[in-house]
């Protein structure tokens, strides 16, 4: 593998990662993008915003946080839009079946017991077409980051949104994902384009909403989530951390119940 490509992950990493990039810098984001937008209405104005972030395999830290949110909180008026592992995040979001199943199924180690990502998100994919289809998920409510690739050798933001299929949404949560060599070949196709991972970009959410919360592995200070614990090497070496899915589910889960007063303070009316 080249050393551009190499410096490429790794720069994708950091950003996935360090609590720099997704904390600090997060909100002045948004307000620098709302700034000097025409306004128009727009059915989306009447929603509330969450946001999941980029997370490598914490994703699954994000998947126990967003659990305890689901089961403690009405989310009938909010929406959601995430990139890279937080698309997979935003559409369990959107999911309105039974959890508990759902989740079992998800943690199952026939699922993640694996040599790559790109086979954790095939088993994914093909454990929710097997058991779910449209009428199971809010696919309106989704919003994914996807960096495409335009002529000539440029890269932009595509949020995608308005899915038909459970199969495309899922698909977009895998080009969302996509980190050349890493989870797959150099090139990955999506709708007919070049996609790479969304979390290129700084922000590459759903704009001109504020979100209400910005899901992410660091919003708890969790040690199991520290820049560095999901390194580069995990990438190569995603036998050493699969064991730990579920610890990083339950972590989520549990330092979430943990923060339920700040929790509270965001989705419950006083």
């Amino acid at each position: 593998m080249s050393s551009f490509f190499l410096f490429f992950i790794f720069i994708l990493q950091l950003c996935h990662t360090h609590p720099f990039f997704i904390n600090n810098k997060m909100l002045s984001l948004y307000r620098n993008l709302k700034k000097n937008v025409p306004r128009s209405y727009d059915p989306l104005d009447n929603k509330k915003l969450i946001i999941s972030t980029p997370a490598g395999l914490h994703g699954f830290y994000l998947f126990g946080v967003s659990t305890y949110i689901k089961e403690h909180y009405n989310l009938t008026n909010y929406i959601y839009s995430g990139a890279s592992a937080g698309s997979w995040n935003s559409l369990f979001l959107s999911f309105r079946g039974n959890d508990t199943a759902f989740i079992e199924k998800a943690l199952n180690p026939s699922v993640y017991n694996v040599s790559t990502i790109l086979q954790i998100e095939k088993n994914m994919k093909h454990m929710i077409l097997e058991n779910y289809n449209e009428t199971d998920f809010d696919l309106y409510k989704i919003h994914f980051g996807v960096s495409i690739l335009t002529f000539p050798l440029r890269l932009k933001l595509k949020i995608y949104s308005g899915f038909l299929t459970l199969e495309d949404a899922i698909n977009a949560c895998i080009a969302s994902s996509h980190i050349p060599f890493i989870t797959g070949g150099p090139i990955h196709i999506y709708r007919r384009r070049i996609s790479i991972d969304g979390g290129i970009f700084s922000y590459p959410y759903l704009k001109y909403i504020r979100p209400e919360i910005i899901i992410n592995p660091t919003m708890w200070n969790s040690s199991l989530t520290k820049p560095g614990n999901s390194s580069i090497v995990n990438f190569f070496q995603i036998h050493s951390t699969s064991s730990n899915v579920s610890e990083l589910f339950e972590a989520g889960y549990n330092d979430s119940k943990a923060n339920k007063e700040y929790l509270n303070s965001i989705f419950m009316n006083y």
